[in-house]
């Protein structure tokens, strides 16, 4: 099979080289899955740019199916990917970065997820992101229909950064993303990941989302560290339920950037809007070693949310027994602890618990009043939007 890879790319035109190349490491390292019209912009950023116009991309996104033949495949979704698995093993061994001929196509995934990384940034550094998120349903609408590889590379970009070896260049764009002279541009990513799922939820974005809870979210260790020493305020509400940077790495399980937070004097029992603690939050997912670092650092056990649940209740109704049994003072049976997400594989939430009552408020709908009227003995919830 490498000989055939090795053939096909020998007979790549000098002037489609580089394209090819940019073709095939997208697609060899894409934590989420492309369409042709995503990597039909993708393939065209360059560092320094600030919107893609008609002379940096192909004519057409068709032209990526006939510039790599057989080398990538379109799915009947109208995802665009390698042919086979092998053409990524082929790209990284040592018999592609040893022949001189094809070895402009040899990769490293440190350089790779490098690259990836600076162009997702470069994307979302383009001009009409500054102008801040949008003000309606439309107006989104349109952003995300004349900027097809949004969404990619708002998701993608802290993945590919953290798979890189963050380099000082990228960790230098980092920074300068989630400085006060580009809020605009960091709101519009706001208002994107939380739309991510779902059009409709354009303006459930949290206005006071801070720098600090995102970076902690996705697990940038090294950004926490330099926005701390930059002044930033451990305690802030960042996400749309009140959730502290604390609240975000314990949910995402990031132990390394939980203990900056920590050691840099976090509270561990400071609560979002709904009272909600870290370490509800933890013993939800069941990780000993996240429980354990918030005990170390003085949660406490006996925290009451609002509906009057502590983690203990938590634990129970999530099914995590042994949580359960660490905050009552019983020591778990010593187990492997179960490593972090890769930074190639994208977090999704598990099932865990959470108060019904709290619904509402987590949905993000601000704009819902909830009453509850005590009739008899029968609570009646009353809602108007």
């Amino acid at each position: 099979m490498n000989e055939t890879y090795e053939n096909i790319l020998l007979k790549v035109p000098d002037h489609d080289v580089d394209i090819v190349r940019r073709i095939l490491m997208w697609l060899a390292f894409a934590v989420l899955p492309l369409t042709l019209d995503q990597l039909h912009s993708a393939v065209a950023i360059e560092t320094g740019m600030y919107e893609l116009d008609e002379e940096s991309c192909l004519s057409s996104p068709q032209d990526i199916l006939s510039l790599c033949g057989c080398l990538i495949s379109l799915s009947s979704q109208g995802q665009i990917r390698l042919a086979h698995l092998s053409v990524k093993d082929f790209l990284l061994s040592s018999e592609a970065s040893l022949n001189k001929a094809c070895s402009t196509f040899s990769m490293n995934s440190t350089d790779a997820n490098h690259e990836l990384a600076l162009n997702c940034l470069t994307y979302l550094f383009f001009a009409e992101l500054g102008e801040g998120p949008t003000q309606t349903s439309d107006g989104y609408a349109n952003r995300l229909a004349h900027h097809s590889f949004l969404k990619h590379a708002a998701m993608g970009w802290t993945y590919y950064a953290r798979a890189s070896a963050m380099a000082p260049e990228l960790e230098a764009l980092i920074l300068e993303f989630f400085s006060p002279k580009r809020r605009q541009h960091f709101m519009s990513w706001v208002q994107v990941l939380n739309a991510i799922d779902s059009t409709f939820k354009w303006n459930l974005y949290p206005r006071h989302a801070t720098p600090l809870y995102y970076a902690a979210s996705f697990g940038l260790k090294s950004t926490v560290e330099q926005l701390i020493k930059d002044g930033a305020e451990l305690n802030a509400p960042g996400s749309r339920f009140g959730g502290t940077a604390l609240h975000a790495a314990v949910l995402r399980q990031h132990v390394p950037v939980m203990k900056v937070l920590l050691e840099a004097g976090a509270d561990p029992n400071r609560v979002d809007f709904n009272r909600v603690s870290p370490l509800h939050t933890a013993v939800g997912y069941g990780d000993l070693d996240v429980i354990r670092l918030l005990l170390d650092f003085g949660a406490l056990k006996d925290a009451v949310d609002g509906v009057g649940e502590t983690p203990v209740v938590w634990a129970r109704k999530a099914g995590q027994i042994e949580a359960r049994d660490l905050l009552l003072g019983i020591e778990p049976k010593a187990k492997k602890r179960s490593e972090n997400i890769s930074p190639q594989q994208v977090w999704m939430p598990t099932k865990t618990y959470f108060p019904c009552d709290f619904y509402e408020c987590r949905s993000g709908l601000e704009s819902s009043i909830v009453i509850k009227v005590e009739i008899g003995n029968t609570w009646t919830t009353l809602k108007k939007s």
